[in-house]
């Protein structure tokens, strides 16, 4: 059963609309610090139309440029998105899921818990008119390099720790 004082923190790294890694944390909430934490590379195996075979996908360069992900790497340790989507069910099952965006449109077939987009959370609750990135809005301290989903899901849980805390003071 699912822990429902827990969350989990979602990022994607994307290559031209394409899925190409997978970044979560699970954040528990009495704590707010992170419980678990997973990364995947994957290929969508998982899309309605037709799907390319993993060894005929190349990276662009400005892809690996940006993340750091080689085509080698990719090729050696990508899996497909349907396996993803059983591995994190099994292991966090159907949280609800928050992310920076609108991920849902993608990875509403392998998150099955309730979606919430941070990115609007804060820009029309938190700090109304504000809509700028994810770096943008933590202290330089909590910042990590971006680019990668595993970094960009821990910023995310920083950030909602903060806000939570903000909040949580607030009500003392």
């Amino acid at each position: 059963m699912a822990n429902p004082k827990r969350i989990l923190c979602v990022d994607c790294e994307y290559d031209n609309g394409r899925l190409r890694e997978i970044g979560l944390v699970e954040l528990d909430l009495v704590t707010l610090k992170p419980a678990r934490m997973d990364s995947w590379l994957v290929w969508d195996d998982m899309r309605k139309s037709i799907t390319p075979k993993k060894k005929d996908i190349s990276l662009p360069v400005w892809f690996t440029n940006l993340t750091g992900i080689t085509n080698e790497e990719y090729q050696a340790d990508a899996l497909p998105l349907s396996n993803v989507k059983n591995i994190i069910l099994k292991k966090y099952g159907k949280k609800a899921w928050y992310a920076w965006g609108d991920d849902d449109r993608l990875l509403g077939k392998v998150f099955l818990g309730p979606f919430v987009n941070y990115a609007l959370v804060r820009s029309h609750v938190l700090n109304p008119g504000e809509n700028v990135g994810i770096v943008d809005q933590l202290p330089l301290e909590l910042q990590l390099s971006p680019h990668r989903a595993l970094q960009d899901a821990l910023m995310l849980a920083r950030l909602i720790r903060i806000d939570f805390e903000k909040i949580k003071s607030q009500r003392e």
